[in-house]
């Protein structure tokens, strides 16, 4: 399991961009990710939760 965690943490300006970015990156590439923080970002978004919605479903787990 080493090395196919990427770790993100919110609190900077423009981080969701980033982090949806990442979000698409491991799936594709198997790793696991971490966000933290989400507390933290400028406001929730509800197309982020969209996008860990629709890509769960596209890699089976629902």
């Amino acid at each position: 399991m080493e090395g196919k965690v990427k770790v993100m943490n919110f609190g900077v300006k423009g981080q969701v961009c980033e982090v949806k970015q990442a979000v698409e990156d491991c799936i594709q590439t198997g790793y696991w990710l971490l966000i933290q923080n989400y507390h933290l970002a400028e406001e929730p978004e509800q197309d982020f939760f969209q996008l860990l919605k629709v890509d769960r479903l596209r890699i089976g787990l629902f």
